[in-house]
């Protein structure tokens, strides 16, 4: 908390925020004095789909077991009724598979993707649907993360 100065007398003086992390995980909190209404929220969170629109050409559909064998740093774009919490997300690959709740799975960190409309060309009854980016859109998406692949590591930004 941070101590109140006579410019900040009177206003937010104490903010109480609670959360549980299941894995690696950032917060940005943007408090301007009218939080009730969000009218001044002055940003926009810009997502890599907004500037780089992925093609049928971008992707190859893979299955489970071609997605198992992924190498560190590949991109993966899914939509997994076994996730549906994250709805279509991103994966990086970050190391050898681990058990799941679902299955055997390489270790990965999803990334949403709330503004990919390709993934809709492949039918919505489908349990799991894996798009893997090919080398170009994926190194296209790791630059825009601000992510780097050295050493067989994946390597994310810090803040």
């Amino acid at each position: 908390m941070r101590q109140p100065t006579p410019e900040t007398e009177g206003k937010h003086k104490v903010i109480v925020h609670s959360f549980t992390s299941i894995g690696n995980s950032e917060t940005l909190h943007y408090l301007p004095e009218h939080t009730r209404d969000g009218r001044d929220n002055g940003f926009v969170v810009e997502h890599f789909d907004d500037v780089y629109t992925l093609t049928e050409g971008d992707v190859v559909p893979v299955t489970g077991q071609q997605a198992y064998y992924s190498r560190i740093g590949d991109v993966l774009l899914v939509r997994s009724k076994n996730v549906p919490d994250l709805g279509v997300h991103y994966i990086v690959i970050t190391g050898a598979p681990v058990l799941k709740p679902w299955g055997l799975r390489p270790q990965d960190v999803a990334i949403v993707a709330p503004n990919n409309r390709l993934i809709e060309n492949w039918q919505e009854d489908e349990q799991l649907v894996l798009l893997k980016l090919n080398q170009l859109a994926a190194t296209a998406f790791r630059e825009f993360h601000g992510i780097k692949v050295q050493d067989k590591k994946v390597i994310f930004p810090t803040v």
